[in-house]
């Protein structure tokens, strides 16, 4: 299914663009259905839970920030307006496991989301986000013990709720809280904290950097690698906090695009700490990303990738490859699996007749290297 978003229909500059995008994607997929309506991305994610469609192509008019990700990664990239996907719509997509793309109409590059997507990417994290605006606040309680703050902290919250202030990064302590607002909003909780008696201190001016991957967490060492390059480039920290797939710092905002630079360039693919390979494979959705390129696959060529890439470093002989394409080592089989091969190494390989991935092993088989 294509799906042209719905900001498409009111800009009759990029309409026509959206229109040839969408006749190319047609012509070479085969496409079951196309709609805008008033809220197209939700609408859409709906529809193909209800009828069961493997594919959904949404056209828009934004660029993605990232290539593949998990639904729990673009959750936090969308409500951070980082990626080119309504919230609604993003949600709709997790709760349902419903796989999607997202494709910008002007230069045609595209965001892949699957539940499991970054098992199919070389490093743990996809996207290094800084956002400024916010103040960094502390509440305590003016009489020192914990009795009189454990009495007022859900009444602190209550109060910040029902005006409408909203909070991050919150972190508890035993006299008081600590937490991200935006700086906007200082004013109104101030008046809140004289109202409640309250000890207050905000930095604002502030900066949060957001490592999201779903890789955070199960990968050892992101913690570390990111506070010791802020501390190598002198970059003051002024407040952390994590959650499944996100890792987020706070900085003064004079610093931020510092240390933005210094956690890309510790943490991007290809780094020590992803210890992955230049590749990346969305094998349902045909689509490869190698050095930064996006290739287009067959189904044939992406199934045999998979399987390749699932045996990293072992020689593969070309009778396995036939039974995992085709379920028979029969002669024409074996002979299909070396011309998908072929074709495969054009599409992957900077030199086909001497190939750096898929290599030849004589008189055994075929070794995907690293």
């Amino acid at each position: 299914m294509l799906v042209l978003d719905a900001r498409l229909t009111r800009n009759p500059a990029l309409l026509g663009t959206a229109l040839d995008r969408v006749a190319e994607f047609a012509e070479s997929h085969g496409v079951v259905f196309v709609m805008c309506p008033q809220d197209a991305q939700l609408d859409a994610i709906e529809l193909a839970r209800r009828i069961g469609l493997a594919k959904v192509v949404i056209y828009t008019d934004s660029e993605p920030s990232v290539r593949q990700a998990s639904h729990l990664e673009v959750l936090e990239l969308a409500d951070q307006r980082a990626v080119p996907v309504s919230d609604g719509a993003a949600r709709a997509a997790s709760l349902h496991d419903v796989s999607y793309e997202t494709r910008c109409v002007t230069d045609n590059r595209s965001m892949v989301v699957r539940s499991d997507s970054f098992e199919d990417r070389s490093s743990p994290i996809i996207s290094i986000v800084a956002s400024s605006g916010y103040a960094l606040v502390t509440l305590r309680a003016k009489t020192q013990g914990a009795a009189p703050w454990e009495a007022l902290r859900m009444r602190v919250l209550g109060k910040i709720a029902g005006a409408g202030i909203s909070i991050e990064m919150l972190q508890w302590f035993s006299t008081g809280v600590r937490f991200l607002v935006p700086t906007d909003r200082l004013a109104s909780l101030q008046g809140l904290t004289r109202e409640l008696d309250l000890g207050f201190h905000a930095v604002d001016d502030c900066a949060r950097l957001y490592i999201v991957g779903t890789g955070v967490r199960s990968t050892a060492g992101v913690f570390h690698r990111s506070l010791a390059c802020l501390t190598e480039r002198n970059v003051p920290l002024l407040h952390c906090a994590d959650s499944n797939v996100t890792l987020s710092f706070v900085v003064n905002d004079r610093y931020a695009d510092e240390a933005h630079a210094a956690l890309r360039e510790a943490l991007v693919p290809g780094h020590s700490v992803s210890g992955g390979l230049p590749l990346t494979l969305d094998a349902d959705l045909g689509l490869a990303r190698l050095n930064g390129r996006d290739v287009r696959l067959g189904a044939r060529q992406a199934q045999l990738l998979r399987h390749l890439l699932a045996n990293v470093g072992r020689v593969v002989d070309v009778e396995e490859l036939a039974r995992v394409l085709f379920g028979s080592e029969e002669d024409k089989r074996i002979a299909a699996v070396r011309v998908h091969l072929h074709n495969l190494r054009k599409k992957i390989e900077h030199d086909p007749e001497n190939p750096r991935y898929i290599v030849t092993v004589p008189e055994q088989g075929y070794v995907f290297l690293r």
